[in-house]
């Protein structure tokens, strides 16, 4: 019975969040009707509405992680689940999905760049360059208002490039809103699909596959990001599949798993956990990783040119922001930015060699470190990369780092705030960064607990 209140707790808290920002939406200021009028709106620089949106969402997603939270100990209390705990799991997923969709903005642009890149494609055009938006079409008018008078250049490789393009082909006759909505379905499916493929690639007995299933698969915050359409788990469930194709058929999982870099690229790591002693296997693997390779290289040809360089350094909600912001106003930029890397990195050095012990004891927990030794050098840890720090986690679900990774994700929601209201003044980008890395703080008390009870 818990475990059933928890599931609907997750879905009706993002229910609840969604009604809440419809009921405020008549009532958006002029200025940003514009924003609201597109096929998919998509609030930016929104000021006080646009922070208060955001607050809405942020806190229905963060209570139903409590409840995804409360989901997972209630599953690991029994030694043997039985198939209405899956149901139970899926249900909650395809319903917190659902609830999702039933959001009426979105905080980020990056759909309607997906679409250009396969607008692109099909045109012959190279989306790996600066796409210069010209024209009179619906896509174009819409994306110029989205990213002003170009989109950046694809980072990601062929196989995301042509998903893309094959959505927007098949959905071309239904109108801007269903192709937007065609990506946006793919990903929410891809994100669907993980939980499934995980409890099918991670090995264990049932109980410990469902909790990686779960894990990976029913956290509300990155499952409203691929309701929002972000590729991550694209890319995701291509190495996943990888990987539980590698458990029956080895060397055609292993090639599948290094491919999944054709979609983007952190998902090459897939092949890496293949592991089989076997030399064919391990060069299966290698192909895969030569075609994730050869589909990045136009991405690489390009910044090596530095004909894609854009931007510049603006650390937001991370350890880097919270340095920068401090220092900025009494150091100068370039030295806070210095000071900001240096810290960083010695921070993410220091818990990366703690993650390194654990493996040479032979503890999987020391994986799960090593990921949140890697969010630490990204300056601007968005919330849908948070699906990847997933993966990591459910290799060591009763892990104390499991813990943190859970309420990281859910922190990193504070990393919309300066898309969604506009930059905000520095007291506030220091509260923001500081929110985000709070979930740090477990990992300083030296004796170590679970999340989950049972072996790690």
């Amino acid at each position: 019975m818990i475990r059933t209140r928890a599931a609907v707790a997750m879905v009706a808290c993002v229910t609840l969040a969604a009604i809440a920002m419809r009921v405020v939406l008549p009532h958006a200021p002029l200025g940003v009707r514009l924003q609201l009028s597109q096929p998919f709106a998509v609030l930016t620089g929104a000021g006080i509405f646009g922070a208060m949106q955001m607050s809405v969402l942020a806190i229905g997603l963060t209570v139903a992680t409590a409840a995804y939270f409360m989901l997972m100990r209630e599953l690991s209390k029994r030694e043997a689940l039985d198939s209405r705990a899956i149901r139970l799991a899926a249900s909650a997923a395809i319903g917190v999905v659902a609830a999702c969709w039933l959001v009426p903005v979105a905080f980020s642009s990056d759909v309607y760049a997906y679409a250009a890149y396969g607008q692109a494609a099909l045109r012959g055009a190279d989306p790996f360059a600066r796409l210069v938006l010209s024209g009179s079409d619906q896509l174009t008018a819409a994306a110029r208002i989205q990213w002003g008078a170009a989109v950046p250049a694809c980072v990601y490789g062929w196989g995301f490039v042509a998903t893309a393009a094959a959505v927007m082909w098949l959905t071309v006759p239904m109108g801007l809103l269903a192709q937007l909505d065609g990506l946006r379905l793919t990903s929410s499916v891809a994100a669907l699909a993980c939980g499934a493929l995980a409890y099918a690639a991670f090995p264990g007995d049932r109980t410990t596959r469902l909790r990686s299933a779960v894990l990976i698969g029913c956290n509300p915050v990155t499952l409203w990001c691929a309701a929002e359409g972000h590729n991550d788990a694209w890319a995701a469930a291509v190495g996943l599949a990888g990987c539980a194709l590698a458990r029956g058929r080895p060397r055609l999982g292993a090639f599948v798993a290094g491919a999944a870099g054709a979609f983007k690229l952190p998902a090459i790591a897939a092949g890496a956990f293949v592991t089989f002693r076997r030399p064919d296997v391990w060069i299966a693997a290698l192909a895969g990783v030569t075609v994730s390779a050869a589909a990045m290289w136009p991405v690489a040809t390009h910044w090596a040119s530095g004909s894609n360089v854009h931007g510049g350094y603006a650390p937001q909600a991370s350890l880097q922001g919270l340095t920068f912001v401090l220092l900025a106003p009494v150091a100068g930029y370039a030295a806070a930015r210095m000071a900001a890397i240096v810290l960083a990195s010695c921070a993410a050095i220091a818990l990366g060699a703690v993650g390194g012990a654990h493996l040479r004891r032979s503890e999987r927990d020391g994986w799960v470190l090593l990921a949140l030794a890697a969010w630490l050098l990204i300056p601007n840890p968005y919330p849908w990369y948070g699906l990847w720090l997933t993966l990591a986690a459910a290799l060591a679900p009763a892990s104390r780092a499991a813990t943190v990774i859970v309420w990281t994700i859910a922190g990193s929601l504070v990393r919309y705030v300066p898309d969604a209201a506009g930059i905000p003044p520095l007291l506030i980008s220091a509260m923001l960064s500081a929110i985000a890395i709070i979930p740090y703080a477990l990992l300083i008390r030296a004796r170590r607990s679970a999340i989950i009870n049972g072996p790690t």
